[in-house]
């Protein structure tokens, strides 16, 4: 049970924001180092900074596990139109394809882990979305492949 200090209020360590706690739980006392999310934090991460229609929407399903299916069932058809064009970039930074990170897709993968995008991107398939475990780049390709790999930088 946390006890209030006197005149401080709750203990200092709980009002850190909820990703530095996390670090200073695990043991970096400075909170400094490589960000560790969940599936749902990675992939709400990059979907609240690169999409520019239909946010609010795919954020919610994708926070809410109850509304993953939703969520994987809409990416055959409108997920790759929704992406920012500002966050499409032509390829991503070297030091992203040794990230872990996540695979989503339909009818029922969500947030399985890899060791690396690279490991990852190597098994792709198509309608299928990668996200960083730190959830600041990923590759989403369509149904279809056609065009090739959408690469996304949040």
């Amino acid at each position: 049970m946390l006890k209030a200090l006197p005149n401080q209020g709750i203990h200092p360590t709980i009002t850190l924001p909820r990703l530095r706690l996390r670090r200073v739980l695990a043991g970096d006392s400075q909170g400094v180092g490589r960000t560790t999310m969940d599936p749902t934090e990675a992939l709400t991460r990059l979907l609240s900074a690169s999409l520019a229609r239909r946010r609010d929407r795919y954020v919610e399903f994708a926070s809410r596990p109850k509304a993953h299916k939703k969520f994987l069932n809409e990416f055959y058809h409108q997920l790759a139109d929704c992406f920012d064009p500002r966050h499409v970039v032509a390829e991503l930074p070297a030091n992203a394809w040794s990230m872990p990170a996540y695979s989503y897709g339909p009818p029922s993968t969500f947030g399985a882990r890899w060791d690396s995008l690279q490991e990852a991107f190597g098994s792709i398939s198509e309608a299928q979305l990668l996200v960083t475990e730190d959830g600041r780049y990923g590759v989403h390709t369509q149904e279809d492949c056609l065009g090739g790999p959408m690469f996304i930088k949040a």
